[in-house]
């Protein structure tokens, strides 16, 4: 019998909601039915992106402060998952207490690191994660920082990279060129209109390209929030006299093609979990420049080999990155992305793993089901997964 997975999203659609999407299309090939809960204003960009063979409803919250629980803890029972699943970090610690309530398994999925959250987040995230079955992290700086913060069992984290489906990104990439003018030298950025982006810095970067560069443009792709932070990005904009060359193209539901046809990728975020859009760029074999938000960006970027690197609010050294990025030809780095069967087994091994760990503590439940990989790895602190990619050979950058 097919085991149920019901997966939280936000209404809007970025790197991690896609990613989400992404994980549900690889049950449909196992032994898992995937429905989705919306949760959000309105609809929004993110039912565009659901297959139409799985079933979707809205949850219409305004405000985080809202008593959303309770509102779960319905859903929940109605729709009777045998697992829950949620990437939303807000929204995570709610559906851990929801789904306890309602005796399911439930898996979240970290996007940002512990220290970039509010103080309010923090708390509850302590509280609740311990109670979570698995929990994903996207870098194994992540789960070294759950793990001290939270108090939280190693094994029960599962450190897996954004997984990409290749075929489609490169079937995407080509499906029109979206840029005008082909004389153009074309810098593009993608990601939501919001600070931790750093598109301010990214302006002021341009800015000195262009003394250099007459004929460079700056496409910014990405949903614009017409906030503060947005008039302080125009009021940069008109300051360095930039009116006719930085492009907010807004969101787009093919932003692979933008990438595709610039010339070089720039991430300019302060704050990232992994970044998913500038995975897809090295995969497009495009030129990249990135700011170190994250230290995986490290191991994504060798300086002069496919792109450059500088800190975090250095535009200046941005600047120079930018420029001579240009005279760079494109060499592979090799990066190990989970794979889809990594993420079906983590399904499976959640739903029949038959003990639960608090506090570092493993403890029996009245479940049974396949247990001696789960505990063996338990016992040494290490996920079945893990120890399962150790006995892995070797995944190339191009590997579905």
């Amino acid at each position: 019998m097919k085991k149920k997975v019901l997966f939280f999203l936000p209404s809007s659609c970025g790197g991690a909601e896609r990613m989400t999407i992404l994980i549900a299309k690889f049950l449909k090939e196992a032994d898992f039915i995937a429905s989705f809960v919306i949760v959000g204003r309105e609809k929004g960009d993110i039912f565009k992106f659901i297959p139409q063979d799985m079933p979707v409803q809205l949850l219409r919250v305004y405000t985080i402060w809202e008593l959303v629980t309770l509102r779960l803890i319905k859903i929940i029972r109605s729709e009777k998952p045998d697992i829950t699943f949620c990437s939303l970090m807000y929204l995570n610690s709610r559906v851990i207490f929801a789904s306890k309530i309602n005796g399911c398994k439930t898996v979240v999925r970290c996007d940002n690191s512990f220290k970039s959250l509010r103080f309010d987040n923090k708390l509850l995230i302590r509280l609740s994660y311990p109670f979570a079955d698995r929990i994903i992290s996207q870098t194994k700086e992540m789960k070294i920082e759950f793990v001290s913060s939270c108090k939280i069992s190693p094994c029960k984290i599962e450190v897996m990279q954004n997984p990409v489906d290749v075929n489609i990104l490169l079937e995407k990439a080509e499906e029109y060129n979206p840029y005008t003018f082909l004389d153009e030298l074309k810098y593009v950025a993608v990601g939501r209109i919001h600070p931790s982006k750093g598109f301010d810095i990214l302006i002021k970067s341009f800015y000195l390209v262009k003394k250099r560069k007459q004929n460079a443009h700056l496409y910014i792709v990405g949903k614009i929030f017409y906030n503060e932070y947005y008039k302080k990005l125009e009021a940069l904009v008109k300051f360095y006299k930039l009116e006719t060359s930085v492009h907010f193209v807004g969101f787009q539901e093919n932003p692979y093609v933008w990438i595709r046809y610039a010339d070089v990728f720039v991430l300019s975020s302060r704050l990232e979990g992994l970044p998913n859009v500038l995975i897809d760029a090295m995969y497009l074999q495009k030129k990249v420049v990135a700011i170190t938000c994250v230290p995986i960006i490290d191991r994504l970027i060798q300086d002069g080999i496919n792109g450059y690197k500088s800190p975090a609010e250095d535009y200046i050294l941005l600047y120079e990155n930018m420029i001579k990025v240009l005279s760079l030809k494109v060499q592979l780095v090799p990066y190990i992305c989970s794979t889809k069967k990594e993420f079906i087994e983590l399904l499976r091994i959640t739903w029949g793993s038959s003990f639960f760990v608090i506090y570092g503590t493993a403890m029996p439940t009245k479940e049974i089901g396949p247990t001696s990989a789960v505990t063996h790895a338990a016992s040494r602190q290490e996920s079945p997964i893990s120890a399962a990619r150790k006995r892995r050979t070797f995944t190339p950058m191009l590997a579905a």
